[in-house]
């Protein structure tokens, strides 16, 4: 497997602890951003800004506990 994969795996993961969730939760938009712009290129498929902003706003609205 590529470094680069393991590492976006390894980023995107994490044990069933609050702060690692949400750290890998991070991690997994900002990779989803990246795939959304990869794609743009290449297939002109667009992903509108907007929800990328409302599904990163989602770990903030949900109290922890």
């Amino acid at each position: 497997m590529p470094a680069a994969d393991v590492f976006r795996y390894t980023a995107t993961t994490a044990a069933a602890r609050e702060g690692e969730v949400r750290t890998a939760a991070r991690n997994s938009r900002r990779w989803s951003r990246e795939l959304s712009a990869e794609a743009a290129g290449r297939w002109a498929v667009r992903v509108p800004r907007r929800l990328h902003e409302q599904i990163a706003e989602l770990p903030a609205a949900d109290p922890p506990g």
